[in-house]
């Protein structure tokens, strides 16, 4: 392998890498974009406009989120595909791109589920003090 062959593969690397946490941190700002629309769906008659209106732009937001979300994992497994379309590693991706999926997903959970004891407590600690 020579000196030019060997710096495209470590670039290809770097760049997977790369992708992968890209992928991870869209995965982290669609669930704090769902995570918006569910607070905006708990406090909607505490803010201006009514109640029916903010539960709609809640679900807008919850739905926009989840959309994002579904686009950014579709993107992320067709990006690690790419290169070893048509080889004999590609077998190897279905049980990857699986893992791959179900962990950014525990991600998106996790921080929807983190973000929102933190909006509880916090109301707690308000009303409490009341």
């Amino acid at each position: 392998m020579t000196n030019e062959e060997k710096k495209a593969n470590a670039e290809a690397h770097d760049s997977v890498i790369k992708h992968v946490f890209d992928n991870l941190r869209n995965a982290i700002i669609c669930a704090t974009i769902a995570l918006a629309g569910g607070a905006v769906i708990k406090y909607r008659s505490d803010l201006p406009f009514g109640s029916t209106f903010n539960l709609t732009i809640g679900l807008l937001v919850i739905l926009a989120g989840l959309f994002l979300f579904t686009w950014n994992m579709i993107h992320g497994v067709e990006k690690l595909i790419r290169p070893v379309n048509g080889t004999k590693k590609s077998l190897l991706l279905i049980p990857f791109a699986m893992v791959y999926m179900f962990s950014i997903f525990a991600v998106f959970q996790s921080t929807i589920m983190n973000q929102s004891q933190q909006l509880q407590s916090t109301t707690y600690r308000s009303s409490t003090n009341n």
